[in-house]
């Protein structure tokens, strides 16, 4: 679970929107969704590769 603080760390130097950051944690706060975006990296990595 992530927790509140890697959540201020997230927001703190931040260069992205602040919508996309919260889509992040997010994304970190649910381990299925970590699974499908690491899935979606290997087949970025594999095409580019």
């Amino acid at each position: 679970m992530a927790s509140a603080t890697s959540g201020d760390e997230a927001e703190e130097g931040n260069a992205h929107g602040p919508g996309e950051t919260g889509a992040l944690i997010r994304v970190w706060a649910d381990p299925a969704s970590v699974v499908e975006v690491v899935t979606r990296l290997e087949q970025v990595v594999r095409v580019k590769g």
